[in-house]
């Protein structure tokens, strides 16, 4: 089949085709593309289609570099500010919002965005209804205001239900899930996330699969079932890979950097570790790297992989009691004391232990304990 040339069709037609063949490779997760397509789309002299154009960019750099991802939002609300455009100015703002709030921390200017969009926001408009709730509940819920959160999630799903948007049906049920998890109210939150699950496979969508899995391995490490939770991890893991879905990745080596700490199989926790730490520095923001230095002070074991089995054995002692004395690290070890008092002194040297008291009543414990 020939291809059209930009210049065989009006511009307006062409932008419009290049928007929907950037919707197709989205669709086939293949972003690459789909950035391309949407790039050749912001030519137009249209203020309507340029707008969308830079919003759709936007969406897909989120998962890449929330910089780019900002910038393309920005400039789409001032266009569609100027074109009084005030659904694609609803739809970009919000966007914007989740940008501050999930990777700068920056709830100010995410609540700005929020503001914003609620004076333009459409109530006939369910779709956009339930976007704007949805992250107000997640402005509530990432500042822990979880009565706040849920009452905003709520009115987000009766929305979402009305649009029939399956896909903002499954973002809702998610932030749901985790919202309940986080108040407690376990039974409720599994609920909610095995529905998101459910849905997601149902429709083939891979992306909400993952979000999924990743909510039900919070919920059981939430219960301290870390195995369950790592497996529920290692699946969204998978997912995320094959989608060089590099934001959310990172958070998934988190968690199972995380889990496999709390199960003390460190080899498992560094590699996720490491990993993470990796990917930190092909994304902007610092919701992750903040994360993971929190991560190594509870766990120092994930510090360093030249850390020989019986210095790993230590600081693993001390994690789980406190405080040791030299004698109970040695039947810790299966040493003597002498040999003992050799392995604790490079871990005291680096400021990863730190020793307290004299005689036999010397005790060592991790420095930041």
């Amino acid at each position: 089949m020939r291809q059209f040339g930009p210049t065989e069709v009006q511009p307006t037609t062409w932008a419009k085709l290049k928007l929907l063949s950037g919707d197709l490779a989205e669709a086939l997760q293949d972003m690459d593309s789909a950035l391309a397509e949407y790039a050749q789309a912001l030519a137009t002299s249209d203020l309507q289609l340029k707008a969308r154009a830079y919003h759709k960019r936007g969406r897909v750099f989120k998962m890449r570099n929330v910089a780019e991802a900002l910038a393309h939002y920005e400039t789409c609300i001032q266009l569609s500010a100027d074109a009084h455009l005030h659904a694609q100015l609803v739809a970009a703002s919000v966007d914007a919002a989740w940008v501050y709030m999930e990777d700068y921390r920056d709830f100010a200017r995410a609540a700005e965005h929020l503001q914003r969009a609620e004076v333009h926001l459409p109530e006939s408009h369910a779709v956009l209804v339930a976007k704007w709730h949805n992250a107000q509940g997640e402005w509530h819920h990432l500042q822990q205001q979880y009565q706040a959160a849920l009452a905003a999630f709520l009115q987000a799903r009766l929305a979402a239900l009305e649009s029939q948007d399956v896909e903002l049906q499954l973002n809702v049920v998610y932030n749901l899930g985790t919202c309940y998890a986080a108040l407690g109210r376990f039974p409720e939150a599994l609920g909610y996330l095995q529905e998101g699950r459910t849905l997601a496979v149902r429709v083939g969508d891979r992306n909400r699969e993952g979000r999924c899995n990743k909510g039900l391995g919070e919920y059981y490490y939430w219960l301290g079932d870390y195995q369950e939770a790592v497996n529920y991890y290692t699946a969204a893991y998978a997912i995320f890979a094959a989608m060089h879905n590099q934001l959310w990745l990172t958070g998934i080596c988190y968690d199972l950097a995380e889990a496999w700490s709390e199960l003390g199989l460190w080899e498992q926790a560094r590699r996720y570790y490491q990993e993470g730490i990796a990917l930190t520095q092909t994304l902007e923001g610092e919701r992750y790297r903040a994360a993971f230095q929190e991560l190594a002070s509870r766990f120092l074991v994930l510090q360093g992989s030249d850390l020989t089995t019986r210095t790993q054995q230590i600081l693993a002692g001390l994690q789980a009691y406190g405080a040791l004395t030299s004698q109970e690290c040695a039947q810790l070890l299966g040493l003597s004391k002498e040999q003992t008092l050799r392995e604790l002194q490079p871990l005291i040297k680096r400021g990863m232990i730190i020793k307290q008291g004299k005689g036999p009543k010397t005790q060592y414990r991790l420095a930041d304990s």
